[in-house]
C-alpha cells in the first residue's frame, strides 16, 4: 500500500523495477550464508533487519494503519498521541502502563516471566514514562517508548539510548525492566525521565512525520533502480494493482483505513534532497557510541542503585 501511495504522490518520477519483499516478521537475508561475498546477496526487501542479516529496510504497514487490532494510521495515531499528552502533566500522571500485544509469538512468552502483578506487587509493569518494548516487532516503538537493539527500522539508527528511549537487555529481562520501573516510579527521578520521555515524543511528531516516510521510499527505489542492469518486463499473466482497486476489495476497518490513507494527488514539492553516504567510520563510531551506553546501563542494572540517576549519554 505504501509503495503505490508513494506513486501517487510523486508520478512518473520512479525507473520501472522489479522487486522481492518478504512479509514475514524476521529478515531472511542472513550474513553468514554470504561471508566474503556478501555483493552476491539476493536485494531482498523487508520490515526490518539486524546485524546478522542483509535485507532492505522498508516502512512497514503499520503507517497506513493495522486494522487487526484497530490502530489507526500513523498520522491519526500521532494526532492522537499529541492529544493524549496534553491531558494530565507528567508529574500528575499514575505509574501504570499496560503493553498491547500477542504474547504468543517468537521470545514475548518470556515477558509472562516478569509479570508485575505477580512479583512486583502493584505497579505496571512499565512506568508511564519509560514504555515497556517488545522482543520482536520494532514497529511497536511507534506506540510504545522502549527499543530492544536485535532488529532495527529505517528510521531506528537514529534513536539513542537514553535520549530517546530507555534501553531493555534481553539477555536480563526481567531485571532490567524491574530497574526501568523503579527508576521510573521513583519520583526524585521522574523529572529525568520525563526528559526521556519527551524526547521520544518530540522525535515521534518531528521526525517521523508522514512526507519523510514517503521521501525516504522515493530515494530507496530510486537509488535501488539505478543498480538494476536489465530493463523490467510485465510478466506475462500478471495483474495490475492501483491503490483505488486494492481499497474498493476490502471490507470494514481495512477499507476504511486504506480510503483515509489515500494520496489525493501529487506532491506540489519535490522529495526531499538525499545527503551524501555517511563516512564508514562516522557510522562505525556512532554505533560503538550506542553499545557504550547499553553496556553502562546493564553495569547500572547490575548495581541496583536507583537513586543515582540515570547515567549521562
Amino acid at each position: 500500500m505504501g509503495i503505490l501511495q508513494q506513486l501517487r504522490l510523486y508520478p512518473g518520477r520512479l525507473p520501472d523495477l522489479y522487486i522481492m519483499f518478504e512479509c514475514g516478521d524476521v529478515p531472511v537475508i542472513k550474513k553468514e550464508n554470504y561471508t566474503g561475498n556478501e555483493a552476491n546477496a539476493p536485494p531482498w526487501f523487508h520490515y526490518y533487519k539486524a546485524g546478522f542479516t542483509l535485507d532492505i529496510i522498508s516502512p512497514d504497514w503499520s503507517f497506513w494503519g493495522w486494522p487487526e487490532i484497530n490502530i489507526k494510521a500513523w498520522e491519526a495515531s500521532k494526532d492522537d498521541l499529541r492529544e493524549g499528552n496534553k491531558k494530565v502533566h507528567w508529574m500528575d500522571r499514575l505509574l501504570y502502563a499496560f503493553w498491547k500485544g500477542n504474547l504468543y509469538t517468537s521470545d514475548r512468552m518470556r515477558l509472562l516471566d516478569c509479570n508485575s502483578t505477580e512479583h512486583w506487587g502493584v505497579g505496571g509493569a512499565c512506568d508511564t514514562g519509560l514504555g515497556c518494548g517488545n522482543l520482536t516487532w520494532v514497529q511497536d516503538f511507534k506506540f510504545s517508548r522502549s527499543v530492544l537493539p536485535q532488529f532495527c527500522e529505517f528510521f531506528t539508527r537514529s534513536l539513542q539510548p537514553i535520549k530517546h528511549y530507555w534501553p531493555i537487555n534481553p539477555n536480563d529481562l526481567c531485571r532490567s525492566i524491574k530497574f526501568a520501573v523503579d527508576l521510573g516510579n521513583k519520583h526524585t527521578e521522574r523529572v529525568k525521565t520525563h526528559k526521556i520521555g519527551r524526547a521520544g515524543n518530540n522525535f515521534v511528531q518531528q521526525e517521523l512525520m508522514m512526507n519523510y516516510v514517503y521521501d525516504y521510499i522515493f530515494h530507496l527505489l530510486n537509488e535501488y533502480g539505478k543498480l538494476l542492469r536489465y530493463k523490467p518486463t510485465i510478466p506475462e499473466g500478471a495483474v495490475e494493482v492501483c491503490s483505488g482497486t486494492l481499497a474498493c476489495q476490502m471490507e470494514g476497518l481495512d477499507r476504511k483505513f486504506k480510503m483515509d490513507t489515500t494520496v489525493k494527488g501529487p506532491s506540489l514539492t519535490n522529495p526531499c534532497s538525499m545527503p551524501p553516504p555517511q563516512d564508514p567510520q562516522m557510522v562505525k563510531d556512532f554505533l560503538v557510541k550506542q553499545e557504550k551506553i547499553r553496556k553502562k546501563v546493564d553495569k547500572w542494572v547490575a548495581q541496583g542503585n536507583v537513586g543515582q540517576g540515570p547515567p549521562n549519554e
